[in-house]
């Protein structure tokens, strides 16, 4: 009887079953297949408008580049030293004038070779890179350089323009240079307080830099970074045999305008934009240095450009396979989910919604452990280091100064020690409500781990206005806290960094914030110390003098 009663249970329940395991069969399908279709093509979507944000923001860098490389030729043509030779060719004027060009090269560690040619072609000046071990030529070794295409072109300009030669391969004794170099020659003419042309100043600009930066920058986005001269040459490509073609007689059909003819006219049609193959996504834009945009961002009277070579193509590539995967991924990811939720309907209906409800949680919890701190409620090192790469761009563009706390409890440990860890654990809480009280909304307030803090001001008017900060911070950390088991006492010590600082990473800066942070804990703790000055950002309207100087500084 048990057992026939058992059946026939089953028999009464397997209709209404059946009938809502459909019911929800057919829910569940209907939501997976909306799900997979909104997911993929949302992602596509996103794909491609971060591919567009990625090639604009590498054509920014590059223009950025160009500035201050311009900045340091304009500057090195008008130097005082120079124009004190061109008056006096004496040794101690010309001993001046080499030791300007090689600090310069010590510092920027981006030029190859800077000269300075007479008007007859004659090198007067040469400081060779050497690897990073620069050094001033010997008077024996220079060279004459007036049939040079480089000169020719450079000395013909007017006072204010400058040459830009194609980005190239080095050539030694008619000789491609190895491993390869590439350069950029970049020339002015110099003109004496007189008015009279008395020769050029040369830069040889190292273009693996601009080309490692290009790559550096882009290798956030899912394309594979590309780099065209004017005529369809690779300049950079993740196969590095096929660029430089046209530097080689047996590599010339070695371009991408030959082996994608339709799609290089395209891309020339118009300057920047996005198409759409059988193959994948390219997305294009163009670099030119006769871009007007990069002539108001010299802050120097410059009026022309001359290039050979005006214009390059940045390019990202996605292909078909890497926009399919995730749609495949997601297929098969949902294809578990939803056999495995049809199986959860079979034993217990109610149990889906619990499920789904559970996914969606897990999702944001996976969020927010990863971006704040679950104790403090604060961003965590990976929204810091993002937030902090956005405060300095900023500040770059926005011609302002920032700065970076980094702030570490002095007798912390002795309240873990003595009351608790869950005592700790309040005082952190404490701690953070307190800092982030004396913070402006336009600050972020991050917890690095343990007992350290880092706050990144936006905008800092001064150092006063950092040092009133700071002593406002100290003040409230130093206050007596009240804990369930008991009251404590506390300190900081604060490093201070300013930014931006010119050829410096976020690393750097951190680094330099923490050290500095270390010399507060020497000097007794519950005090600050600053890890550099303030940094000058130029006025548009200053004149050439404060460029010289910008030109020179070494932070």
């Amino acid at each position: 009887m048990p057992m026939l009663g058992r059946k026939q249970l089953f028999k009464r329940s397997l209709k209404p079953f059946l009938l809502l395991f459909i019911f929800f069969a057919i829910l569940l399908g209907g939501m997976i297949m909306f799900f997979y279709n909104f997911q993929a093509g949302n992602h596509a979507t996103r794909l491609k408008i971060e591919e567009q944000h990625s090639i604009a923001l590498q054509r920014m860098v590059v223009h950025n580049y160009f500035t201050s490389v311009i900045s340091d030729l304009m500057f090195l043509a008008g130097q005082d030293d120079l124009q004190a030779y061109l008056k006096d060719p004496t040794e101690q004027n010309l001993s001046s004038v080499n030791l300007e060009f090689l600090n310069l090269t010590k510092n920027r560690k981006q030029y190859d070779q800077i000269r300075y040619l007479d008007e007859n072609g004659e090198e007067i000046s040469r400081i060779n890179f050497n690897g990073g071990n620069p050094f001033i030529v010997d008077k024996q070794r220079l060279q004459n350089k007036q049939k040079r295409y480089y000169f020719a072109e450079a000395f013909k300009l007017n006072q204010g323009s400058f040459y830009v030669s194609p980005l190239d391969l080095n050539v030694e004794h008619s000789e491609i240079e190895t491993p390869y170099k590439p350069m950029i020659r970049i020339g002015t003419p110099v003109y004496d307080k007189s008015g009279s042309k008395r020769g050029i100043i040369l830069l040889n600009y190292l273009g693996e830099n601009l080309l490692d930066l290009i790559q550096e920058v882009g290798s956030v986005a899912h394309g594979q970074t590309m780099l065209l001269n004017a005529e369809g040459y690779w300049l950079k490509h993740p196969v590095a045999k096929k660029e430089w073609g046209f530097m080689f007689e047996d590599k010339t059909d070695l371009s991408f305008a030959k082996q994608n003819p339709e799609l290089w006219q395209q891309f020339i049609a118009k300057p920047k934009g996005q198409i759409v193959t059988p193959q994948g996504v390219y997305t294009f834009d163009t670099i030119s240095l006769l871009d007007s945009g990069l002539l108001k961002g010299l802050k120097t009277n410059v009026n022309a450009i001359s290039m050979g070579d005006s214009t390059w193509k940045i390019v990202s590539f996605i292909s078909a396979n890497t926009l399919s995967s995730y749609a495949r991924s997601l297929m098969v990811n949902l294809f578990t989910l939803g056999a495995g939720l049809l199986l959860l309907v079979a034993i217990l209906a109610w149990y889906l919604a619990l499920s789904i409800t559970r996914w969606k949680r897990s999702q944001e919890q996976l969020f927010s452990m990863a971006h704040f701190d679950c104790l403090t409620g604060l961003p965590t090192r990976t929204l810091f280091f993002d937030r902090l790469n956005q405060a300095i761009l900023l500040s770059t563009r926005g011609e302002r100064q920032g700065a970076l706390l980094y702030i570490d409890l002095d007798g912390f440990k002795n309240v873990n020690d003595s009351l608790g860890h869950d005592a700790g654990d309040e005082l952190l809480i404490l701690v953070a409500m307190r800092m982030k009280s004396c913070c402006r909304s336009s600050d972020t307030l991050a917890r690095m781990g343990g007992d350290e803090f880092t706050i990144i001001l936006s905008e800092v008017s001064s150092r006063e206005g950092a040092e009133v900060f700071t002593k406002k911070l100290l003040f409230e950390v130093e206050k007596p806290f009240s804990l369930k088991q008991g009251v404590a006492q506390i300190g900081a010590s604060v490093g201070i960094c300013f930014f931006p600082i010119e050829n410096t990473t976020i690393a750097d800066i951190i680094k330099k914030a923490d050290k500095a942070m270390y010399v507060s804990k020497s000097k007794g703790k519950n005090t600050f110390t600053f890890a550099n000055n303030m940094p000058e950002i130029p006025d548009s309207k200053h004149t050439a003098q404060t460029h010289r100087g910008d030109s020179t500084r070494t932070e």
